[in-house]
């Protein structure tokens, strides 16, 4: 990539260091993993304060943050995923924007889903699910002038095991992500360029096994 000058930039570089844990209890059937880690890089681009579209080395970023996920078994039918991310970011040696934190990076991020499936009856092999994602609000600029909102969004799932034509191990399935359609400011780069999140989308899949 190139900037205004028509120079190339110099390569970014990244040292991260992370420590990680995972708990499964002998007596219930669920899963606990957490990690905590300390990501720290360089020759980092950003947009153009200027106002160009291009972009600008910033400097150095120091990214520090815990990630939680728990899956559980409540019942031979039903399943719970849930995750948080906590990110603590910011520029480093940058002599503008030192002690800021990075446009479109939330502090937190969260995200919940369950499903159901029908073992028995006219239903049988039938999953439902559905969950919700959420993304914490972000600066929108690397001068910090001003935030993007928090938004959350609901997807679902369908899906139908083919066991019971036949067929096991294969499925077919119905994806939709936004179910609602909701429409929200996913990030900015800066007071000039935003991004609109993504909106609803229905995507069918099928799996099959031989």
């Amino acid at each position: 990539q190139v900037g205004k000058d028509g120079n190339i930039f110099a390569p970014s570089k990244g040292k991260q260091y992370e420590v990680g844990v995972k708990y499964v209890p002998e007596d219930r059937p669920i899963v606990v993993t957490g990690a905590v880690y300390n990501l720290t890089k360089t020759n980092n681009l950003m947009a153009d304060p200027e106002g160009s579209f291009f972009s600008v080395e910033g400097g150095e970023i120091r990214a520090r943050g815990v990630e939680i996920e728990a899956k559980a078994a409540l019942s031979a039918s039903v399943n719970v995923v849930g995750s948080y991310t906590y990110t603590d970011a910011e520029y480093t040696t940058d002599t503008t924007y030192k002690g800021n934190t990075p446009a479109q990076v939330p502090k937190h991020m969260a995200s919940l889903w369950a499903d159901y499936t029908f073992f028995d009856g006219p239903l049988s092999g039938l999953t439902l699910g559905t969950g919700g994602r959420y993304t914490g609000s972000s600066y929108g600029d690397p001068a910090n002038s001003f935030k993007v909102g928090s938004y959350t969004v609901v997807d679902a799932l369908v899906r139908y095991d083919l066991a019971r034509v036949g067929m096991a191990g294969s499925n077919v399935a119905l994806h939709v992500n936004n179910l609602f359609d909701r429409e929200y400011v996913a990030s900015c780069f800066n007071t000039y360029g935003c991004f609109w999140g993504a909106e609803r989308q229905v995507v069918a899949t099928a799996t099959f096994r031989f």
